[in-house]
């Protein structure tokens, strides 16, 4: 049995052996079944290497966060002191940096973990603009802006994915979503686009002259 499953094997195969027994009885001489194991055992290494690569690489795509270095945007970020924004993201890292970024600048940040929630999120609160990921469980992001769309035109929805090619753009724009942030995120960007879309609720304080 195992000989054939080693002929059968390849590399983006993984396999689940279940067995009633603890251990699997296997003779010293046996060379085609130690052959077959230690293959079979090999490439599932494999595919748990690639698997944890790519969470790992999940995980960090917004470690990176550039400071902002423009003295005007630092400046005028925070006449939006107090604004309500809705942040719709399934990723608990992405979660907590986006908080303290947005915690920084008093801007009021909720969290829904997928689309479905983002809707109920809204029946419960008016928000003056959503940061919306695409890929995510149960509802996922395109799906969302395209029901939110249904009933509020006018709330500003950014994407805000790893998701970068044109194709991708294209699709954010075609549910409804009005700009598209890549990850990692773009200090920058992210500010210049919520002062773009979120009225301003202060002055900046002007500097006394002497």
């Amino acid at each position: 049995k195992f000989s054939r499953v080693n002929k059968t094997l390849n590399q983006s195969t993984a396999l689940l052996i279940l067995s009633e027994s603890d251990a699997i009885d296997v003779k010293p001489d046996d060379t085609n079944t130690v052959k077959a194991l230690s293959h079979l055992i090999n490439t599932i290494t494999r595919e748990l290497q690639r698997a944890t690569h790519k969470l790992e690489k999940h995980e960090t795509t917004m470690k990176r966060v550039p400071l902002v270095t423009d003295p005007t945007l630092k400046n005028k970020i925070h006449t939006l002191r107090g604004s309500n924004v809705l942040l719709t993201e399934d990723n608990k890292t992405n979660q907590k940096i986006l908080q303290g970024i947005f915690k920084n600048i008093e801007i009021n940040l909720d969290i829904a973990n997928n689309g479905q929630e983002a809707i109920s999120a809204m029946n419960s609160k008016d928000y003056e603009l959503i940061l919306m990921d695409v890929q995510m469980p149960i509802m996922g992001g395109l799906e969302a802006s395209a029901y939110i769309r249904k009933t509020n035109k006018n709330i500003p929805i950014i994407a805000l994915t790893a998701n970068a090619k044109p194709e991708d753009i294209e699709e954010t724009k075609l549910a409804g979503m009005n700009e598209h942030l890549n990850k990692p995120i773009d200090l920058e960007k992210l500010y210049a686009t919520l002062l773009k879309y979120i009225h301003k609720k202060t002055d900046l304080k002007k500097k006394q002259t002497p």
